[in-house]
């Protein structure tokens, strides 16, 4: 099972480049959705648990109306009822 993006080393002269193997991708958007995952207090469900971020690697980005794909997604669930989440990198499409 794989643990990361994907990176692919590639020696260019005397040091090895890293390089996603996903090209659409880019590390920043994956390193902030992470800290989100981590410390957004919005993914916090009523019995303390946290709820997963989909993105990318993780599920696949979210098609939202048919046709935009956002960053990440979650639902969470607060006072009983589902609330869905979305997160799009660096402003909107």
């Amino acid at each position: 099972m794989p643990c990361s993006p994907g990176i692919l080393w590639k020696l260019q002269g005397n040091k090895y480049q890293k390089r996603r193997m996903v090209p659409s991708t880019s590390f920043p958007a994956l390193q902030w959705l992470q800290y989100c995952q981590d410390y957004d207090h919005q993914l916090v469900n009523d019995d303390g648990s946290r709820s997963v971020i989909e993105h990318y690697y993780y599920r696949g980005e979210k098609i939202v109306d048919n046709d935009l794909e956002v960053d990440g997604y979650a639902v969470v669930t607060r006072n009983g009822i589902a609330h869905e989440i979305f997160y799009e990198f660096q402003g909107c499409r």
